[in-house]
């Protein structure tokens, strides 16, 4: 039905995370991977939350604390799901940040190729390579390029 649709404005939702507090709230609308890989549009119907097996209630040093918070999600048919498993819809992302930070992950992605050796004991073999730090420098060095100043 038209009702179930999101509009584009729903569909955006990225900024700051509140401290120890749910990512996403009931009514949110996120993408969820599928079993074939393909992340499908749903909407947050239920957040839970539970506090650390080892958090204790009674301990006087915790009165008036909070725990850190585990949060699970309910999504359309699937339940519990851990924020890692869910991500803002990319009709969002893209109407907020353009294709830039798509095109930028190609590039990336031709960059790593590139530099990546299968060598057995060279220093750019693969796997001796941090990928995670060679990605994060490429995105630094992107994103604080001067020709991406309004992008930040």
């Amino acid at each position: 039905p038209e009702q179930d649709r999101p509009t584009a404005r729903k569909v955006i939702n990225v900024g700051r995370l509140p401290n120890n507090q749910a990512r996403y709230g009931p009514g949110s609308w996120v993408e969820i991977r599928g079993p074939d890989m393909v992340w499908r549009l749903d909407m947050i119907t239920r957040v839970c939350k539970q506090a650390p097996d080892d958090w204790d209630w009674n301990a006087a040093e915790n009165e008036g604390k909070q725990p850190e918070w585990k949060f699970y999600y309910h999504a359309g048919e699937h339940r519990m799901l851990q924020a890692d498993e869910l991500r803002s819809p990319e009709e969002g992302l893209r109407r907020i940040f353009g294709l830039r930070p798509w095109v930028w992950q190609q590039w990336a992605c031709i960059k790593i190729e590139n530099e990546l050796r299968f060598q057995e004991g060279h220093q750019d073999d693969f796997a001796q390579k941090d990928l995670q730090k060679y990605a994060a420098d490429l995105w630094d060095r992107w994103l604080y390029h001067p020709s991406n100043s309004e992008f930040k």
